[in-house]
């Protein structure tokens, strides 16, 4: 198998002279699978790294043999702020299997029903902040506050407040449970990029992490002790005899996974839109006639699914899943059979078997909802934008029904165009799948 070179004169930086860790690292790997094939090795500083972009390898690593390749290392800061407990996110094996099936059934559609009054509620309230034209520079910024609000209350009911500034002001000041969450995936984002050591270094954000931590803990305990006046994670966590601290370790890992990746999908959503106005247009007459307040009405709606389908085909929230063999093993690919040993970490590229040219055709790269009208078979199967089989992401339902009614509220109310080159703009892996710049956008009410 193919190997990227690594720097001999400096072996412990591994192959990093050969990648470009300041430019999008998922798409850096990607091109590499056409020239080694789909999959390659190099090492990361003193690490064994294995990449693998074929749809059964990734099942092998992720479903077949989940409890040989673990999460590991890459999300120990979790359980570090955790005080060992681990939060789904980050647990393996039995841990991971207790903390689902604590938590699935809350992810139930009698369950998420309880979302709609809420998701339609806030937007009915921060809508009327766009006035008739605004100029929003970041859409990610606010596309994230307005899907805290309505996780944050589902949640744990938290009455989180966006002012008329923040419509068009990125850096406004906002409700500090934003600031608690940003600084936290910020923080978590470094630790996992950086190296273990890069929390001991006596840097300004590093010195302010622990009592920003603290902080956000106790305004999750306070929550969690008071109890909420609605049905909420925290009423259901309760219920099934969890103890605070693991379930100020849930709501952590919950939302902060949940807003970011909503944020990413809506905000991609629009950038593809703004830049289509025949598709934007065409979804506003399938909404146009709709009740929003009847979410029931439209959230089954086949072409705004096909649109959501879509964005997160080409910009799934996390592009690359990682893990890490506990002990030597084989993986299977095709007809070869990749030896790995124990503490190698494997890099399993979703985005590319959620865009590979061979199973989606030579338009693979362009924004096309009426694909999913008529899938093959090998489209169907490569279609795992939330990953697949039992490490199915456990708020897919809640994301997509979020997503939806965001985008169709939006849509309906506003035409979207462009407010900077969005030709300029490139994707890049940070703590989710984000843009390498901001992206910003022009709301005009209809």
């Amino acid at each position: 198998m193919t190997r990227i070179p690594s720097l001999k004169a400096y072996p412990i930086i591994g192959s990093i002279g050969e990648l470009n860790f300041k430019e999008c690292l998922f798409e850096q790997l990607t091109d590499r699978t056409y020239d080694l094939g789909d999959s390659f090795r190099f090492k990361l500083f003193h690490k064994d790294v294995l990449v693998v972009s074929e749809l059964e390898s990734f099942k092998e690593v992720i479903v077949k043999k989940r409890n040989t390749f673990l999460k590991g290392s890459t999300l120990n800061e979790i359980k570090h702020i955790n005080k060992g407990r681990p939060s789904i996110l980050d647990a393996d094996g039995e841990s991971w299997q207790k903390l689902r099936a604590e938590l699935i059934q809350f992810f139930t559609p009698k369950i998420l029903e309880g979302l709609y009054s809420i998701a339609n509620n806030r937007l009915e309230k921060q809508l009327p902040l766009f006035g008739e034209k605004a100029c929003v520079r970041d859409v990610e910024v606010l596309m994230g506050k307005l899907a805290l609000s309505i996780t944050s209350e589902f949640f744990i009911e938290h009455d989180f407040k966006i002012s008329k500034e923040e419509i068009t002001n990125p850096k406004a000041e906002c409700d500090s449970f934003y600031y608690f969450q940003k600084f936290l995936i910020a923080e978590l984002t470094k630790r996992m990029n950086y190296g273990p050591l890069w929390k001991y270094l006596p840097t300004i954000s590093n010195l302010r992490f622990s009592k920003f931590i603290k902080e956000g803990k106790d305004f999750v305990r306070q929550k969690v002790e008071k109890g909420t006046e609605n049905y909420t994670l925290i009423t259901y966590l309760k219920d099934q005899w969890v103890d605070t601290e693991s379930i100020i370790g849930q709501i952590y890992g919950l939302v902060g996974a949940s807003f970011e990746s909503t944020a990413v999908s809506l905000t991609w959503a629009l950038y593809f839109l703004a830049q289509n106005q025949k598709l934007q247009q065409d979804l506003y007459e399938e909404l146009k006639n709709y009740d929003l307040k009847d979410t029931k009405s439209f959230i089954d709606n086949e072409l705004l699914q096909t649109y959501v389908d879509e964005t997160l085909r080409l910009r799934p929230a996390f592009p690359i899943l990682f893990r890490e063999a506990c002990e030597d093993a084989q993986i299977n690919q095709d007809e070869k059979v990749i030896d790995v040993k124990k503490g190698t970490i494997v890099f399993t590229l979703l985005g590319k078997i959620l865009n590979n040219k061979k199973v989606w055709g030579s338009d693979h790269n362009e924004f096309n909802p009426q694909r999913f009208n008529n899938l093959t078979n090998e489209q169907k199967k490569s279609y795992i934008p939330y990953s697949t089989g039992t490490r199915t992401c456990l708020g897919r339902e809640m994301a997509n029904i979020e997503v939806k009614i965001i985008l169709a509220h939006l849509i309906k109310n506003f035409v979207v165009t462009p407010a900077c080159d969005l030709s300029l703009v490139k994707p890049k892996q940070k703590f989710v799948f984000s843009s390498d710049r901001a992206i910003d956008l022009e709301f005009t009410r209809r």
